[in-house]
Formats: structure tokens, sequence, C-alpha cells
């Protein structure tokens, strides 16, 4: 009888743990004096949470069809100057400008400056170009001209060129350009001069990020190897043509950032342990020139109890800020569908909060002076 009791004792004790556990605070809170001290500006993508339908449906198309789809899609883009509060400052709906699709809100980039946003729009030829926007003005530039499929435009430091992905070239001769060709990576003047392509890899090279001394390109390439598709991490030096693996094996989710200083490229990477039931991605800086990594997150410790398949936390997408001191990150629930923009320590020290949770993605994508 005493071993059932202490059974039984021992059984209600670990409910109680779990319940406590998986009850508790989904990640760290809020160090206002920490994110009041950082710089001026992070341009981030968030999710709308619309309850209102497009006014005209197409013909066919029912309201409830559409309503579905505003929920599911619809992204606006947003800037935060931490120094005035860190109030996100609407820049621009993508319900309300037809132009913008969710997919190029995602993939926006402010210049070095921190005046301008360049990211792909529907122009009223039907093709979406390379597109640049004032923030003061919100007056609008076209920089491509062209048929390509297009996405992924990111600024060199000096202002004066814009590098981004493209589908160029019908590369598997069955006279069209689609998914099956090969995605390169080109670079153009912001007054739609000097077009040059940069890679020439066969396979898909996405997500550049332009060095911020000038020097180099990091991008993501995708190859395939016996039915199975690879990817790894690339540098490309733009003077000398070096094109050397950085980041090799898969599991890395791109897109990467560079430090202010050329240095180190903070990127997220797989973590995580089958056997042991749980699994997300955390936040990892590594050194461009020795290769040496350092993980600066771990999810695990707020993941108290994950099966495999529920998807565990997922940290992404990082962004240096232009001093260096911090690194803004995307936080990913997977369980409870939430979203959060954290910000932390250049260390990984002081992580804090930045947005609301909301079942819609929030995503960093530049943080500039």
């Amino acid at each position: 009888m005493k071993s059932y009791k202490y059974v039984l004792f021992v059984g209600l004790l670990m409910m109680l743990l779990l319940t406590s556990a998986c009850s508790s605070t989904r990640g760290p809170g809020v160090d206002r004096q920490f994110l009041t001290s950082l710089d001026n500006k992070l341009l981030f993508a968030s999710g709308l949470e619309r309850t209102t339908p497009f006014p005209s449906p197409a013909p066919g198309i029912s309201h409830d069809d559409v309503l579905k789809t505003v929920h599911a899609y619809p992204m606006a883009l947003y800037l935060v100057k931490f120094q005035d509060g860190f109030q996100p400052q609407l820049l621009l709906d993508v319900i309300d400008d037809q132009s913008v699709s969710w997919q190029s809100a995602m993939s926006a980039d402010l210049s070095f400056d921190g005046d301008q946003m360049a990211m792909v729009a529907a122009v009223r030829n039907g093709t979406e170009e390379i597109c640049v926007m004032k923030i003061d003005s919100g007056e609008w530039q076209q920089i491509t001209h062209n048929s390509w499929i297009k996405q992924d435009p990111t600024w060199s430091p000096d202002g004066t060129r814009i590098a981004f992905s493209a589908r160029a070239k019908d590369t598997n001769g069955d006279g069209a350009i689609d998914e099956k060709d090969a995605i390169e990576i080109y670079t153009i003047n912001i007054d739609g001069s000097n077009l040059q392509q940069i890679t020439f890899n066969g396979g898909h090279s996405t997500d550049p990020r332009w060095s911020p001394n000038g020097e180099w390109m990091v991008y993501r390439l995708r190859t395939k190897r016996e039915q199975v598709h690879i990817d790894g991490l690339y540098l490309l030096h733009l003077k000398t043509g070096e094109n050397r693996e950085l980041v090799a094996g898969g599991g890395i989710a791109a897109p990467v950032s560079w430090s202010p200083d050329s240095r180190f490229i903070a990127l997220a990477a797989a973590s995580g342990n089958k056997e042991k039931l749980w699994f997300g991605t955390d936040i990892y800086v590594q050194d461009v020139e020795t290769g040496a990594r350092i993980k600066l997150t771990d999810s695990h410790q707020y993941t108290p109890y994950r099966s495999w398949e529920s998807g565990g936390i997922h940290l992404s997408n990082p962004v240096w800020s232009p001093d260096g001191e911090a690194i803004a990150f995307a936080w990913t629930w997977n369980d409870w569908n939430k979203h959060a923009v954290f910000v932390m320590s250049h260390d990984g020290s002081r992580l804090s909060q930045l947005t609301d949770w909301s079942e819609c993605s929030q995503i960093p994508l530049s943080w500039r002076p």
C-alpha cells in the first residue's frame, strides 16, 4: 500500500510540474530600457488581421472565399523607430496597394541610409519589377523593365546598386521560363542601367545580401543531387569572382544578416533532437573567415514538452543592428500559430519581445541608422 501511495504521489507531482511548465509565459518579457537604447530604423513585415473582404470580388468568387484569402495572405510593412518609443509606423498596406504581393512585402529591404526601400511590385504592363520607394515622400521609382521573374532585392552599401534573384532564361530548353529554370543573381544601378549577372551556378541562387564593406555577396544556393535538394550558403567576392561555400549540408533558414564590420553573419539553423521529442531553429553567429559558429539562443528552454510532429519553436530571419550591438529576429510558436519580433544583444543576452503576439507572420527585414 505504501508503494502504491508513493507512485500515486510521484504521478500527481509530475502532472503538476508539466501543467505549470506548459502554462508558463511564451518567451521572455519586454526590456524597455534596452529597446529605447537601440538605433533607428527596423523594417519588418507583418500579416494583417482583417475581417473585411475586398469590395468587389471577381466573378464566380464569393465574398467568403475572398475573406479567407485576405486572412491567409495579406501583409503590411512597418518601420520601428526605437528612440521614438518603438511604436510601429505603417509604411505600406499590401491590401490597399494591390501592386505589391505578400511575397514581395516579405523580401523588401531598406537602403543603408534608411531613406529608401526596395521591393518587387506589379506595374501597369502586368510584369513584376524591382521598384524603390522613398520613405519620407512615398514616391515610387521603377528600376527594372523586363519580364523576368524577380525576388529578393537588396541594396549595395553605397546606395547606387541593387542586387536581386531572377529567373531570366529558359535554362532547361522547354521553351518557357518557369519554376523548372535556374535562378541567378543580378545587380543593377538604381537608374536602371548596367544590369549584370553575377552568379552562374545553374541551380537556385537566392536571398543575396551585400556585405557592409561592399566586397562580398552572401547567398543561398539550392542544387539537386540524386533527386534530393541540397541547400548551402555561399560567399561571392564581387571583384575577384571568388565563389566559396560558407555553410554546407542544409539546415539553414535564409536569409542571413551581416554584422556591420563584415566579419560575421547571423543565421538561423535547425536545432533539436528527434529522439528527445523536440525540434526548432535557433539563432547563430558565424565567423566568415574561420567558419566558427556560436549559438546565441536556446529555444529548447521555452519548450517544456513538444512532440516532434508539433513543430516546436522556430527563431528565424535575424537582422543585425547598424551599430552591431543587437540582433532582431522572428519568433514562431507552431503549436499555437503565434508570431512576434524579438530583439537581443549581439551576445544573446537581454532577450526582449518587441511586438505583440499575433496569429499572422511577423518578419524583420532590415535595420538601418
